[in-house]
């Protein structure tokens, strides 16, 4: 009989060429091999299954397990695997973990239990967290990832349509493309977004015929690249400074934030299969990836935090950034350079308190991310 030490070592094996075939984008073989490494990881675990002196090795096997299933679309046995975890006595730090994965584990029993329909035209949104329940969740929360999402379709409809781009509101263009809600979904908390006109009917086969689809399927491509932390390539294929840093900044305000929102994740209907798509880089990531502003290697600054409220803004100059001024409660003005593609994210905090991170270079600031206080 292995080892649990033994069994163990073979299932991180298996794990690693896992990974390497999903790089690689052999889905199939990938599947298969993680389903090898979970069988093999959960016997190594229900070998400690009742010997609770053994934390935290009992509960981090499990965990293991329960994440190989997860990965390979074994959703109950993920589930089954969390909960022996939890029986025993894990580490605070363990503990959260597997309630973090249960979560996400939850998340995608949901999309199969409850039979969603979704059209090739649409995308379902689904938050889960801690403030968020079956079927309710704080409006801030939901309304305010949607009003970013729905400008990421603007934006996107734009950029794929070779517009340079544009400070202020959505051009007509883009509003040929309007976003409606559907009833929502309960189970975490769900919504379904429809994409252009909401009778019009697609018949099989015909999805790669629609606009809509297209742009479904190109936002989603660009979420994946962020999430593989593939900037470069995201910028091979956002290649217009400004759309590359508005991609980022709304995607900044969509993410997960790990406490209240610790899982954001889209749905749709791609050549007749669900195609899900987590956004996985949490908030305080997003906000790490330098801006492009031509000719400035904002590697090089150092990067400074201010407070204070947004009084001023100018964008009347058609260059390649414009400025925000904050005042601080002390009075001092500090002016922050804004990167082009960024006003979406700056313009609705106008008069607001917010919290401007950015890199300093010579004697300016350069904004990489700005966030509102809650006070």
């Amino acid at each position: 009989m292995n080892s649990v030490g033994e069994l163990h070592n073979q299932a991180m094996q298996l794990a690693e060429q896992a990974f390497v075939a999903a790089f690689a984008e052999d889905h199939n073989k990938a599947k298969a091999l993680y389903q090898h490494a979970y069988k093999l990881e959960a016997k190594a675990a229900e070998l400690l299954k009742d010997e609770l002196n053994t934390e935290p090795n009992r509960s981090i096997l499990y965990r293991s397990a329960a994440s190989l299933a997860y990965q390979c679309g074994e959703y109950r046995e993920a589930e089954r695997l969390v909960a022996y975890a939890l029986t025993g006595n894990p580490p605070q730090e363990i503990a959260d973990e597997l309630r973090n994965l249960l979560e996400q584990v939850n998340f995608h029993r949901h999309l199969e239990l409850k039979d969603i329909s979704i059209q090739p035209n649409e995308l379902e949104l689904s938050i889960s967290g801690k403030e968020t329940g079956s079927g309710i969740a704080p409006s801030d929360i939901v309304l305010d990832r949607l009003q970013q999402f729905r400008k990421l379709i603007h934006r996107t409809v734009e950029r794929m349509f070779e517009r340079p781009y544009r400070e202020g509101g959505p051009s007509s263009l883009a509003n040929n493309y309007p976003m409606f809600l559907k009833a929502l979904n309960p189970g975490s908390f769900a919504v379904t977004l429809t994409i252009g006109q909401p009778m019009q009917m697609y018949l099989p086969g015909m999805e790669e015929y629609s606009p809509e689809v297209d742009l479904i399927k190109e936002i989603l491509d660009c979420i994946e690249l962020l999430n593989q932390a593939k900037e470069e390539d995201l910028r091979q294929k956002i290649t217009d400074p400004a759309y590359y840093n508005n991609f980022i900044g709304l995607m900044e305000n969509i993410a997960p934030d790990g406490e209240n929102v610790r899982v954001v994740r889209f749905s749709t209907i791609q050549n007749g299969e669900t195609r899900n798509v987590p956004l996985l880089r949490k908030k305080d990531v997003i906000s790490q990836i330098p801006k492009i502003v031509a000719n400035i290697d904002l590697e090089k600054g150092a990067r400074e935090q201010i407070k204070g409220v947004l009084r001023y803004a100018d964008a009347v100059k058609k260059t390649e950034s414009g400025t925000i001024k904050l005042i601080d409660e002390h009075g001092t003005v500090f002016t922050i350079i804004v990167p082009q593609g960024m006003d979406d994210i700056v313009g609705p905090l106008w008069f607001q308190t917010v919290i401007v991170t950015g890199k300093r270079i010579r004697r300016k600031i350069y904004l990489e991310n700005i966030e509102r206080v809650i006070e």
